[in-house]
C-alpha cells in the first residue's frame, strides 16, 4: 500500500496555486498579488506556519489544505521513527499550525483530518 509520500503526483487533482512537488509544499504568495505572481517552496513546518500566520495563503479553504500539506512536510523526514516519536512530533507540529491561525475553521478541520489517520495507525 503506497503512502502520501509514495504517491505520484499525477493521481492528485493539481492546484493552481497551492500543490506537493518533489518533498516540497509549493504555493502562491497572495500578498504579491495582483503586481506579482511568485510561488514559494516551503521546505520546513517554519516556513508553513509564516506563510498561514502572514496571510500568504488566503480563503479558508486554501488554509486548511496548506495546514495539511504543513503536517506532511513536518512528518516527512519521521517516516520509520517509533511510532511513540512520530505521534510526539505530529502532535508538535499539528499545535504549531493550529496557533498560526486559531479561528481558521478550515485550519482546525484539516488537522483534525490527519489526527484521524495518525490515530487510525495507533490502533
Amino acid at each position: 500500500m503506497m503512502n502520501a509520500f509514495e504517491t505520484p503526483v499525477a493521481e492528485f487533482p493539481r492546484s493552481r496555486h497551492l500543490w506537493w512537488e518533489d518533498g516540497t509544499l509549493v504555493l502562491l504568495d497572495q500578498t504579491r498579488l495582483p503586481d506579482e505572481e511568485k510561488f514559494l517552496r516551503l521546505n520546513d513546518l517554519e516556513e508553513v506556519i509564516e506563510a498561514i500566520y502572514k496571510l500568504r495563503v488566503r480563503g479558508a479553504p486554501a488554509i486548511g489544505i496548506a495546514a495539511a500539506y504543513g503536517i506532511l512536510v513536518a512528518m516527512k523526514n519521521e517516516i520509520g521513527k517509533p511510532l511513540p516519536l512520530f505521534v510526539e512530533e505530529f502532535v508538535h507540529a499539528r499545535d504549531f499550525l493550529f496557533n498560526a491561525r486559531p479561528t481558521a475553521v478550515n485550519l482546525g478541520w484539516a488537522l483534525a483530518q490527519m489526527a484521524d489517520v495518525v490515530n487510525n495507525y495507533r490502533q
